[in-house]
Order: structure tokens, then sequence, then C-alpha cells
């Protein structure tokens, strides 16, 4: 911790001030999962001496600046593993999804789905609806803004959600993170929990046909 601290806290690049630094820097004001900025002192009083920081640097996509935070310089990303293998939902889903609803429907208005199990459930098509009503099929993506940003951080991890951003004046502005960060390793296993669990919850209790991608849900 205190190698990372002095290898961030005295780092001069002299290196002119831009408006994508600026830009990144106001990402941090702005930013709602983000307290500060903090002096050294400051921070330490609610983090402790022991804080490692995760230097804030911008990716410019499709036109946008996208503040990423890297976790990865002093070992924080590191610290993390697991056992579990992340099982991925995509396009072949929905292709899926959308083939077994369609062949589903028999002329008869007998509805039949055989599931994953081999099991066959059937049923008589409801009267309000006709068969090609049911075989006309529309869908939509909905992206769940700021995944991440949406999870809080452990308080017992809050010397790991440091934040240095680098200011006009030279040297950096320190920040506490209250939430997940995009860097994080760990942040994106913990939001494909949490994308797994809102998709089984809109399956189970709004009886909705739907696919999890990272933060988007078809």
């Amino acid at each position: 911790a205190k190698a990372a601290q002095e290898k961030v806290l005295n780092q001069r690049d002299g290196a002119e001030w831009t408006q994508q630094d600026q830009d990144l820097y106001q990402s941090a004001i702005d930013e709602k999962g983000l307290l500060g900025p903090f002096s050294q002192e400051e921070l330490e009083e609610q983090v402790g001496k022991l804080w490692i920081p995760a230097r804030r640097f911008g990716i410019v996509q499709n036109g946008k600046l996208r503040p990423i935070d890297d976790f990865s310089e002093h070992l924080i990303n590191a610290s993390f593993g697991t056992q579990e293998r992340v099982t991925m939902k995509g396009v072949d889903q929905i292709v899926s999804y959308t083939r077994a609803w369609r062949d589903a429907i028999q002329a008869d208005r007998q509805v039949t789905v055989s599931d994953t199990s081999g099991k066959i459930w059937k049923c008589d098509l409801h009267p309000d609806w006709e068969v090609d009503m049911f075989r006309s099929l529309q869908g939509r993506v909905a992206d769940l803004k700021a995944a991440y940003k949406q999870l809080p951080l452990s308080p017992a991890q809050k010397f790991v959600g440091v934040v240095a951003v680098k200011k006009k004046e030279g040297g950096v502005d320190l920040f506490r993170a209250l939430s997940l960060m995009f860097g994080q390793t760990a942040a994106v296993y913990s939001s494909l929990w949490f994308s797994r669990a809102l998709a089984a919850l809109a399956s189970k209790l709004l009886n909705m046909v739907i696919v999890e991608f990272f933060d988007d849900f078809t």
C-alpha cells in the first residue's frame, strides 16, 4: 500500500492539460458513486492508512469518453479468483427461444413445449389469442444503465476502493468509491450474478421470455 501511494501521489508527468483530462476529472466530480475529492489526510480518516489507489484514465468509444480505473497496476485485480466458470448467453439463446415459441403452437391450437429434462408441457391456446398472433413475435433490448454502479462496494474493502484522478495543478486528487467500478475484475463477475438474478425474477414473476448478456436484456 505504501509503495503504491508513493508512486501515485508523487507522479509528475509534466504533460499539457488537455480537454480529455478536464472531462476525466469532471467525470469523477459528477459521478454519484464517488465521494471526494479528498486530501490524503481526509481519505485516511475514512479508510485507514493502508489504502491502495487505482489511477483513472479514459478511453474514447463511439465518440464518448469512458472513464476506466486501473485496478491492475497495484495488483488489486490479481487478488480476485473464482472456481466457478462464467457461462454467457447470447444470440444462440435468442434464436432458440424464438424457434421454440413459434414451433410450440399447432393448427389445433395445442401448445406443446419440451423442456431440457425431456418433459413435455401441453395446454390449449388461450381463447383471446389467434395462432397467427401467437407466432407474430416482437422483441426489444433493454440496457441496465451503469451496470456495475448498481452494486455497492463492501465496507470491508473500502481501502481498495480509492480512485486517483489527475488534477490541473499537478498531482492527483483522491476519491472514494461507494460502488463497484469499471476496471475491477470482480465487478464483471458480480454484475453477471446480478444480471442472471434479474432475468430469473423477470421470467418467474413477470412471465417474460428473456435472455441476459452482461447488462443487456433481450
